[in-house]
């Protein structure tokens, strides 16, 4: 006779022995090695009811510092589903009682496991950007969080980290660099005050107190972050030489990043800041930090769009998940071309035939690992793309990116027109 499988419960309390020991080594990492200061509003401990964490995330130890503001108290995080595909990574997560959720889209179970923790009293831990950021500044709030704050009426609290995406940037290839970390928390609103208030107006106060720019910080505060290279990773990011406009032409190693087409190089300093290094190139208006160069990057990918038929491509291969193994499986190799319309993959003409669109309105991005790969969600099914260049990555994310800007100023124009008749 067959036993009847386990249904998951997110909202259990969670493995205590396993959830202690995480927490409190995580915390000593965080603390030694970051060295992290936590500032904790005492107005947290008073609160009854439920209670809805938001932060921002600039990290991978984002989770570390809330459960920091928030232990002994239990935090039940939304977590991408990604990471319940290694066994013991999953068991981890399900002891520790996380809420797997599918990034960039709706994901109805994941909310059911979240009005469970609600209607038990718990605590929340929800990061509204839906990834770590790419360059050190916040992204855009996934507004159907909003919507789920105004209808349970929980209260909000923020817990606002300042020196994470220095500390561990998303594209280093050199692991953590010891510096400082700031960790402040504060009750945004009480449960009273979320069920007076509208959606716009809960989402303004969101994005006001989560609001955040590392290198506009680092500015001010001129903190060293030791690494023995600072710049190793940096072309998976900034890939797009300043001096001569050649794409994917930026390698990086240990203390500086360097065109291949043309010889421009930048020094990055421990403090996350760039440098030329010849006199020749201090001429040019050359980006200060990363987070420029980024923007500076997906300005002229809007401008490459804006071009009626524009088109982006390059080669790759596109994997898929195997839902009973759990791992991904070659399907082909091919095209990928991405336009206003979304992402095509075309197969070569020796491969097996597979053709695939991938439409990109509304997406808030992808799942990637920058130089490496990315994938995007199809009816149900994970696909996992491999480009030849990996350091290509970064090319789609800008190119979403850009289409979502073109699109809205088309809609901002649209709507100043119909203003004006």
């Amino acid at each position: 006779m067959k036993t009847k499988k386990k249904i998951y419960d997110a909202s259990r309390p969670p493995v205590r022995v396993i959830y202690f020991l995480l927490v409190n080594f995580l915390k000593l990492v965080a603390v030694f090695l970051m060295r992290a200061r936590l500032s904790k509003d005492p107005a947290i401990k008073k609160l009854e009811g439920p209670v809805i964490a938001l932060g921002n995330h600039p990290s991978f130890l984002d989770p570390v510092y809330m459960a920091m503001a928030f232990w002994p108290r239990h935090v039940h995080f939304v977590t991408s589903s990604t990471f319940y595909r290694v066994r013991f990574v999953r068991f981890i997560l399900q002891a520790s009682r996380t809420i797997p959720k599918v990034q960039f889209r709706t994901d109805t179970q994941a909310v059911k496991h979240m009005l469970k923790v609600v209607h038990k009293n718990g605590v929340l831990g929800i990061y509204p950007e839906g990834q770590r950021s790419i360059n050190g500044s916040m992204l855009s709030i996934d507004g159907t969080i909003t919507r789920f704050i105004k209808k349970t009426g929980c209260s909000i609290v923020i817990v606002h980290v300042k020196g994470a995406y220095l500390s561990w940037p998303r594209w280093s290839d050199s692991w953590i660099r010891m510096g400082k970390v700031f960790i402040e928390t504060k009750v945004l609103l009480r449960a009273n005050q979320v069920m007076r208030l509208d959606e716009r107006s809960i989402e303004s106060k969101i994005y006001e107190a989560l609001s955040y720019n590392e290198y506009a910080w680092q500015s001010k505060k001129r903190i060293k972050y030791y690494s023995p290279a600072p710049a190793r990773g940096l072309h998976h990011l900034c890939h797009k030489c300043p001096s001569c406009g050649k794409d994917l032409a930026m390698r990086s190693k240990n203390f500086l990043v360097a065109c291949e087409a043309c010889g421009f190089s930048l020094r990055v300093d421990l403090r996350g800041f760039l440098h030329p290094l010849s006199s020749d190139d201090q001429k040019i208006k050359l980006p200060a930090t990363p987070f420029e160069w980024h923007i500076w990057q997906v300005n002229q990918m809007v401008d490459q769009f804006s071009h009626e038929g524009y088109t982006l491509e390059q080669k790759a291969e596109l994997q898929v998940v195997n839902k009973k193994a759990g791992k991904f499986q070659r399907l082909s190799h091919g095209k990928i071309s991405f336009d206003e319309q979304g992402i095509m993959f075309t197969s070569d003409a020796n491969e097996p035939v597979c053709h695939k669109k991938f439409p990109v309105l509304n997406r808030g991005g992808f799942i990637a690992s920058f130089g490496k790969h990315f994938e995007l969600v199809l009816a149900d099914e994970v696909y996992r793309f491999l480009p030849d260049l990996g350091q290509s990555v970064i090319l789609f994310a800008d190119a979403i990116r850009a289409v979502q800007i073109i699109r809205s100023q088309d809609s901002n124009s649209c709507v100043a027109e119909t203003i004006s008749e």
